[in-house]
């Protein structure tokens, strides 16, 4: 029995290691299967992650999500092979690791602040903004330099 369960563990908890950056105050979307019959289909569960649990194979999140006035909470597993994947759609700024005070606001008091984090999108952006070409053409690169547009033949 415990070398069936030493080869459950070494197959499943690896799993765990891509959803390290899901923490409590993130908006996710989690798509899980469920077999009906002998029909399986892929569905999701949109929510705030209100807390993380668990160490290893017993790691669990808690998603919530208010549907038509009801809260609804969902305890996912980390580990489980019913898991597909767990979209991050925004992140919250939050400053608690349990985020149970959730469950007693209503409406706008439930929406958290959302953290800005620094992408290399934002830089070339930024770059691209900066260097704009101007009015004849040219792109100011630095003081001293100069690259101009190639003329049209």
């Amino acid at each position: 029995m415990d070398n069936t369960m030493k080869i459950i563990k070494e197959k499943y908890l690896n799993r765990g290691n891509k959803f390290k950056d899901v923490q409590p105050g993130c908006d996710v979307k989690v798509f899980f299967k469920i077999k009906e019959q002998n029909k399986e289909r892929i569905l999701n569960f949109t929510g705030l992650v209100i807390a993380r649990k668990g160490v290893s194979m017993s790691e669990t999140i808690t998603v919530r999500n208010v549907i038509d006035g009801i809260g609804v909470e969902r305890i996912f597993p980390l580990n489980a092979p019913n898991i597909v994947n767990i979209e991050i759609l925004k992140r919250g700024k939050v400053r608690r690791a349990k985020l149970y005070y959730i469950r007693e606001r209503v409406g706008r008091a439930t929406k958290l602040e959302e953290k800005l984090t620094k992408t290399s999108n934002d830089v070339v952006e930024k770059e691209l903004q900066h260097n704009k070409p101007s009015e004849t053409g040219e792109i100011k690169l630095n003081k001293n330099e100069q690259a101009s547009v190639p003329e049209n033949k």
